[in-house]
């Protein structure tokens, strides 16, 4: 393990070799992600769904890689292009989780629900 660290800081008996993660195209990812899925609020509804679908559905497996399964599935599926069924169904399925979220969390005069103040 300390030469592991020793590594990541450039040192150790390998000075010339060092770890590094490039992160560069992380940014552009992130957004072309966003533009595939029609924004962030119904790729985040998609993964939200099929998460918990396929957690009741997969009931053989543990919880966790169940719902990580189902997360990911729909990752893929949002991104399908126009046309698709599979896709289409997807984000319009994200949509109304979306919408049915900011529901949830704005009062009935168009704000943003705020926390209860506690009383001391």
């Amino acid at each position: 393990m300390d030469d592991l660290a020793a590594l990541a800081r450039g040192g150790g008996p390998h000075k010339n070799w060092a770890l590094s993660i490039d992160l560069s195209g992380l940014k552009e990812a992130v957004d072309q992600y966003g533009r595939r899925s029609d924004g962030f609020g119904t790729a985040a509804g998609v993964v939200l769904i099929s998460s918990f679908t396929s957690t009741a559905l997969l009931r053989e497996l543990p919880y966790v890689p169940a719902g990580l399964l189902g997360a990911a599935g729909g990752a893929y599926a949002v991104q399908l292009p126009r046309g698709n069924r599979i896709g289409d169904a997807t984000r319009q399925v994200g949509r109304q989780v979306a919408s049915l979220g900011e529901m949830l969390t704005t009062s009935s005069t168009g704000r943003k629900a705020k926390g209860h103040k506690r009383r001391r």
